[in-house]
């Protein structure tokens, strides 16, 4: 009974993490799939925009960074 039980835990948790991969990569196909549909100029904007959260993303962990080095808050 052991082993069954052993068994039957490791592939549901192989299930679980297949579920949401999957899902993960149905929810970002919609994704790509609602920028394609906009007008390029929209397109832009949408790239413009990531590119920003990108940027603010690395100046939050510049400062992060910098303040646990310099042992500052």
């Amino acid at each position: 009974m052991g082993a069954s039980w052993k068994f039957l835990q490791t592939f549901l948790q192989e299930v679980k993490i297949f579920l949401e991969f999957w899902r993960g990569g149905q929810l970002m196909k919609t994704l790509e799939e609602k920028i394609r549909e906009l007008p390029p100029e929209l397109r832009q904007e949408v790239e413009d925009f990531v590119e920003f959260l990108l940027e603010r993303k690395m100046k939050k962990g510049e400062k992060s960074f910098q303040s646990s080095v310099s042992g500052v808050p």
